[in-house]
């Protein structure tokens, strides 16, 4: 029984693994639960087993990420405000955004409306992470220097519209964390 359990395991794993990569090749929209079958090597029965749509697919691997980066902006909530810095929460965000780059990219540039319609149901992390960073009580600059410090490293990996679409592996993290820290206008805290 657990052979079986471990393998449906290992089957899921790969389905998501091999999802991730077609969505990021071809686009949510552009990749069938056909293609998805013949890269595994599996039936779409098999798929159908485990998943119930593409869109599933699609909401476990966004799931994963958010509950990673909701982890991390609960960790910084429970900490008083003093001693948080705020150049490393952006630091830590922009790795954990960076681990799970290719899933944020397919959120930002490809989610399917009908999944944008119905709503966060990964509750507002970003207003969290935000408030983590500059209070409960901004002013009205520091409230727009926070969103767009945690814009810039979230959007980092979106292909901008006009001029050359930079692959995920040209984006510099550094510099990334680097103009987020100045938006935010702190001192830029050394690499760790």
């Amino acid at each position: 029984m657990q052979l079986r359990v471990r393998d449906a395991a290992n089957t899921r794993s790969a389905i998501l693994s091999r999802a991730l990569t077609l969505f990021s090749q071809k686009g949510y929209a552009g990749t069938s639960m056909s293609d998805l079958a013949q890269g595994l090597g599996l039936s779409k029965a098999a798929i159908y087993h485990h998943f119930d749509s593409k869109e599933s697919i699609l909401k476990n691997l966004v799931g994963s990420t958010f509950t990673d980066i909701d982890a991390l902006v609960s960790e910084y909530e429970k900490l008083p405000a003093e001693e948080i810095d705020p150049s490393k929460v952006l630091r830590r965000f922009a790795e954990s955004v960076f681990t799970h780059k290719e899933v944020i990219h397919i959120v930002l540039s490809q989610l399917p409306v009908e999944m944008k319609d119905k709503g966060n149901e990964h509750g507002n992390f970003f207003a969290r992470l935000q408030r983590v960073l500059v209070g409960d009580n901004p002013t009205l600059e520091n409230a727009m220097r926070a969103r767009a410090a945690t814009t810039v490293i979230a959007t980092g990996f979106v292909p901008p519209p006009f001029g050359r679409v930079l692959e995920m592996d040209e984006v510099d993290l550094s510099l990334l964390i680097s103009i987020a820290i100045d938006a935010l206008k702190l001192e830029s805290a050394k690499p760790h």
